[in-house]
């Protein structure tokens, strides 16, 4: 089985051209979905127009990740909003739990690659690029990035000196060789093996509250193939987590908290935006065998002090999941913080973490009470709001 194809899948959500030219004149009004089992929409600032699934044209729920702006409206606690395909609709503001349902999404400062001369197109729709580009990115000076999407292609929106709209995403680099390291970095004296910078993989910012989810992988292969994998980071089919755990319990660092990875699928940007991926050295086709007792302590203690950093928390009713259930694989998907990464890949195309757990009911059931006593008790703490120290 291969690797990248059965741990990795991406996919990305368009901008239309109409939204180019709000987020320039109107200031910072991208938002992004914070809340982990998505937003219910409405066709009114009420909840007697919720929408449905039998309204073809309008979708019936916003997944987590999923990036919209707004449309400076607000009436009853809710806001309406534009997705990314331009369609309005209106989501609570706030959740039951009192929460924000959206979050600002962060944008972080590149550079165009390269030497010293010569222009970047941007276009104004990187869906349609074949006409006369809105201007151009030069080499030098800095670069406001926000995202990555795919079509046709990787591509970036972006902002400069004036000049807003997509350039394929490979033109691009971060301005400094590399970013700081976070808590859980030092905490465990983690090792860094970070993937080719030039990918630009690790640099898809996000703000601290929009961690809601862990995903646990296994490599299928040994730590250094592993690594390899992520440090020769193909552009067209990006490949990451967050952290690498060792037969050993040591931990190294491909990716930090504060940038999303590729690790578990990203429709609309959805699950690698709001997710942290753990990669267990696991695998039988390398004669290497199942989680060792040190990888499960190391496993434990971090996802346990990522919980209490982001705060995050476990529902009693996903605690107590079970595949007896009829709805069980759903209820991972849209739910659990904590899971394996075959139960929240977007279109379920994966077994992994196979050689951890049996990709069958079975093998599901038997991760739950794992969770249940692993995790269980204190999965949650009081939100830091920050990286770094």
């Amino acid at each position: 089985m291969d690797w990248t194809a059965a741990c990795v899948d991406n996919r990305g959500d368009m901008l239309a051209t109409v939204m180019i030219h709000v987020m320039l004149a109107a200031g910072p009004v991208a938002r992004r979905v914070c809340v982990l089992q998505g937003l219910e929409t409405y066709s009114q600032p009420n909840r007697m127009a919720r929408i449905t699934r039998s309204t073809a044209t309008l979708p019936s729920r916003l997944g987590a990740g999923t990036y919209v702006t707004l449309a400076n409206e607000m009436a009853n606690g809710f806001l309406r909003v534009r997705t990314l395909e331009g369609v309005a609709l209106w989501v609570a503001e706030r959740t039951g739990a009192g929460r924000a349902s959206l979050c600002v999404p962060a944008s972080v400062v590149m550079k165009v690659c390269g030497g010293s001369s010569g222009e970047v197109p941007i276009y104004q729709n990187f869906a349609v690029t074949s006409g006369t580009p809105v201007g151009h990115l030069t080499r030098g000076p800095p670069v406001q990035s926000w995202e990555y999407f795919e079509d046709q292609g990787r591509w970036t929106f972006v902002e400069q000196e004036g000049h807003v709209g997509f350039v394929q995403s490979n033109a691009l680099c971060h301005d400094t060789s590399q970013p700081p390291g976070t808590d859980a970095t030092e905490r465990f004296s983690m090792t860094s093996a970070p993937a080719d910078g030039n990918c630009n993989q690790k640099y898809r910012t996000r703000a601290a509250s929009e961690i809601r989810r862990i995903v646990i992988h296994n490599s299928e292969q040994t730590l250094r193939s592993a690594i390899a994998t992520f440090q020769k980071c193909d552009p067209g089919r990006p490949t990451s987590a967050h952290v690498a755990i060792d037969r050993d319990g040591r931990m190294y660092r491909l990716v930090e908290d504060k940038y999303a990875a590729f690790h578990t699928g990203a429709t609309h940007g959805g699950m690698n935006a709001v997710s942290l991926g753990i990669e267990l050295v696991a695998s039988g086709a390398a004669g290497l065998g199942g989680m060792t007792a040190t990888q499960e302590a190391s496993l434990v203690e971090l996802i346990r002090f990522w919980s209490r950093k982001y705060d995050i928390e476990m529902p009693a009713h996903v605690l107590n999941n079970s595949a007896k259930a009829k709805a069980y694989a759903d209820i991972e998907y849209w739910e659990a913080p904590v899971t394996v990464h075959r139960l929240v890949s977007a279109g379920r195309g994966t077994d992994c973490p196979r050689f951890i757990w049996d990709d069958t009911p079975a093998g599901d059931d038997a991760s739950f009470p794992w969770r249940r006593i692993h995790l269980g008790a204190g999965l949650a703490g009081p939100q830091k709001g920050r990286y770094g120290k």
